[in-house]
């Protein structure tokens, strides 16, 4: 599980902190000598830190089943080269910002969370066709 500073600031957006906490849920939170983290205490200004798992439920209803790994590989290689971060540290921080990218249309500077222009996103190929009733 990433705990970095850098992953405490990716995760502290509005789109990742809107929901309601769960047990068994990880948190950062300000301590005296930086972050603390936690899944047993979470004061009122704590920061969710989704697991892996937590990221690929976030955008498994998007995709067709089964296809995750592919999705993500497609994206990474369409989008590392130009508008994203070059590298991510941890898996979580890969998923994240492939959360991101394709729910919010963001990508990450190293610092903060942004709408590129011209956003183009790999994901349109892969998602489920409508049942007509």
């Amino acid at each position: 599980m990433d705990t970095s500073e850098t992953y405490i600031k990716m995760c502290d957006c509005p789109e990742i902190q809107g929901r309601i906490w769960e047990t068994g849920d990880v948190y950062a939170f300000a301590g005296e000598s930086g972050y603390v983290v936690s899944s047993d205490y979470a004061p009122q200004h704590s920061i969710w830190l989704p697991r892996q798992d937590q990221l690929q439920e976030m955008v498994s209803t998007c995709f067709k089943a089964g296809l995750d790994l592919e999705i993500l590989y497609a994206w990474y290689q369409r989008n590392r080269p130009h508008d994203v971060a070059d590298e991510w540290d941890s898996m979580e921080q890969l998923w994240l910002a492939f959360v991101m990218k394709e729910k919010y249309g963001k990508v990450w500077t190293g610092s903060e969370w942004y709408i590129p222009k011209g956003y183009h996103d790999v994901a349109e190929f892969y998602k489920e066709e409508p049942v007509n009733g």
